[in-house]
């Protein structure tokens, strides 16, 4: 989604924490590194740990790869804002139009790359296509979109 405007080049060693860009605590936090970030795009890293939510006999379910990629995007939306001055906005997966895994598991040691490409934004949606690599080879990918959502919200409290 260009808008044509010129971008500050994104120096990734000044970026704030993940957490900070995250609703979530550890455990929950599941993305460890942003490495690569250009407004449109968003790269992260997680390595797969033993003590890390999901795992069970030191696998986790390809199925996870969707929370990967929610929170890469969720990433790429806080840094979006800060980086445009503007208050890191909370947003909640609103759809998964489609996901296409195509390992059953990953497992414990495993790096896996997250890339998320925005592919368009109308109102307080935002689509985007995220693909999830370990080893260089494509394991899952799919289309999400988040809304935006006012305020914060409570513990059982719906969106919006």
């Amino acid at each position: 989604m260009s808008t044509g405007e010129a971008r500050p080049e994104v120096d990734l060693s000044a970026l704030p924490s993940i957490v900070e860009m995250l609703p979530h605590r550890p455990p929950m936090v599941l993305i460890d590194a942003v490495t690569a970030f250009d407004f449109d795009t968003i790269t992260c890293t997680r390595r797969i740990r033993a003590d890390e939510p999901y795992v069970d006999d030191g696998k986790v379910p390809a199925a996870v790869a969707i929370e990967y990629i929610a929170q890469t995007v969720a990433t790429q939306r806080g840094l979006d804002g800060l980086l445009r001055g503007l208050p890191v906005s909370r947003g909640v997966l609103a759809a998964c139009r489609s996901l296409d895994l195509h390992v059953a598991d990953f497992a414990v040691g495993d790096e896996l790359t997250i890339r998320a490409e925005n592919l368009g934004q109308m109102a307080h949606i935002a689509s985007f296509r995220g693909i999830v690599e370990r080893g260089g080879e494509v394991v899952a990918e799919g289309i999400i979109q988040v809304a935006e959502i006012q305020g914060d919200l409570g513990p059982g409290e719906p969106p919006g």
